[in-house]
Formats: structure tokens, C-alpha cells, sequence
């Protein structure tokens, strides 16, 4: 398992630098795809741009929950996901205080409780790391 020192994003999960490359995964995936399987006909659907959902932090990752049951891994700084199961492309902002968000998740020593859920505030969070001794001063 890798340690990040930040909640991952596209460039810790996918090897991705930039927006466009991150974007140009999906054509990638799909071609790959297709070398791996050439007998198989796959319809894909179109790429689908969607606005303004909300992200969430599973296990020290940035994720958006796609219908399609995917989380595509997003990035608060590009504010982008791509899901390259169904190839819907996410634009959406992050929490106004995602920094202090992750500051705090990464205060956590087991990445598989940096969580934040729809509706969890940063004191919620800071709540939780005091209960179990990891407050602003430990």
C-alpha cells in the first residue's frame, strides 16, 4: 500500500499530471480496453459532461459517487473526476475549506479512516480525532 502525504487524488491514483491528461484517460482506458478484448464489440456510451455534484473522501481518496456504482477518484485543485466506466466527466468545487479537510483527515494515522461524508462538517471531523486523541495538538 502506498503513503500519500495528501488525500489522493487523480495524480497519486492514476499517474496523471494535468487536467487534459487526466481528461485523455478515458479515450486510454477505452483503447486498452479494446486491445485486451478485440473479438468483443463494446458499445461505449458517449462521454457526458455533468456540473455540480459533491465529493466525498473514502479511505484517504477523493471520490465522486457515480450512478454507474464507479468512484471516479476527483481533484479539489482541477475540481474534475472522470469515470471511465460510463465516461461521465465531473466539474464540480470542492468544500469551501477542503485544505482544512484533508489537514485534518491526514491527522489519521490508518488511511482507512480519512472519511468524509455528504454532510460531515470539518468540526464533525475534528470531533472525531479528538475522541480518539488525534486533536490539533497530538
Amino acid at each position: 500500500m502506498f503513503t500519500y502525504t495528501r488525500i489522493a487524488r487523480p495524480e497519486e491514483e492514476h499517474g496523471v499530471s494535468t487536467p487534459a491528461e487526466y481528461a485523455r484517460l478515458l479515450v486510454t482506458h477505452r483503447l486498452a480496453l479494446q486491445r485486451r478484448r478485440p473479438s468483443t464489440h463494446l458499445r461505449w456510451p458517449e462521454p457526458r459532461l455533468v456540473l455540480g455534484t459533491t465529493p466525498i473522501i473514502r479511505q484517504g481518496r477523493w471520490l465522486i459517487a457515480c450512478p454507474c456504482g464507479n468512484y471516479p477518484v476527483y481533484d479539489p485543485m482541477w475540481q474534475l473526476a472522470v469515470c471511465l466506466d460510463c465516461a461521465v466527466i465531473y466539474r464540480c468545487a470542492p468544500p469551501t475549506n477542503w485544505a482544512e479537510v484533508e489537514a485534518t483527515l491526514m491527522r489519521r494515522p490508518n488511511v482507512t479512516t480519512r472519511n468524509m461524508e455528504i454532510g460531515e462538517s470539518l468540526v464533525d471531523l475534528r470531533r472525531e480525532n479528538d475522541a480518539h486523541g488525534l486533536g490539533e495538538g497530538a
